[in-house]
């Protein structure tokens, strides 16, 4: 089977909003909640050269765009991070966390095989199924592929076609960051808490950073036209 999607190495100047889309699939999603889960995926796209509409075809196979998803397995988040993917990109089972790692996991595999059906692969049941397509006597990957490929057509068709309506630039104001759940807490209850673990030792400062500066471009992104 053909799969048509496309892996695009450059920087992405989108100007519209994707958040309805999400809601569309997910009714139980805030407008703000994901808002923010289309800025976190826009914005590690661009930073690792990643089509942000093939992350967002698997995060919909993966889980729907609920971000309380857990396998069977132990899978966790939007984007469905194993527990040794949360050790192997550094991140935590935040919104933002899981999304960074599913980018991170879907441009190392990426690097590897240097094709899209092998990177999906690779990202549903691991890379050493490629040997001697192994994967091919696997149903649950065999339609993985098919059905990230069946959304990612969805989301193109949705963004050709979107409303004028849903046109609004992805916009967060500081009173909604203040409301933007992640894993149940919020942005400015992960800082601090995060404070709390580096007094204590248990945490070294490179998280906290993260949460700030995604917190500072939000701030910063408020008054722009375009996103």
């Amino acid at each position: 089977m053909k799969i048509i999607l496309l892996m695009t190495l450059f920087l992405f100047n989108i100007t519209f909003t994707m958040e309805n889309y999400l809601i569309k699939y997910n009714p139980k999603l805030d407008k703000t909640t994901a808002k923010y889960i289309v800025y976190n995926v826009m914005e590690n796209s661009r930073k690792y050269d990643i089509n942000p509409y093939l992350v967002l075809a698997v995060m919909q196979t993966e889980s729907s765009f609920n971000h309380n998803t857990v396998s069977h397995a132990g899978a966790k988040g939007l984007m469905q991070l194993m527990p040794f993917n949360f050790r192997e990109f550094n991140v935590d089972n935040t919104i933002a966390g899981n999304i960074r790692g599913g980018v991170l996991h879907l441009k190392r595999d990426f690097e590897r095989t240097k094709n899209i059906r092998d990177t999906l692969i690779c990202y549903n049941a691991g890379c050493g199924r490629l040997k001697n397509n192994a994967w091919l006597n696997i149903k649950e990957t065999r339609d993985y592929i098919v059905k990230v490929d069946k959304f990612y057509k969805k989301i193109m068709e949705y963004r050709k076609n979107r409303n004028p309506n849903f046109e609004n630039t992805l916009k967060i104001s500081k009173t909604d960051n203040t409301k933007i759940e992640s894993g149940n807490k919020t942005v400015k209850a992960e800082i601090e808490e995060e404070e709390s673990k580096i007094k204590k030792g248990w945490r070294n400062n490179n998280t906290i950073s993260y949460i700030k500066r995604d917190l500072k471009t939000v701030e910063k992104r408020e008054n722009e036209e375009d996103f």
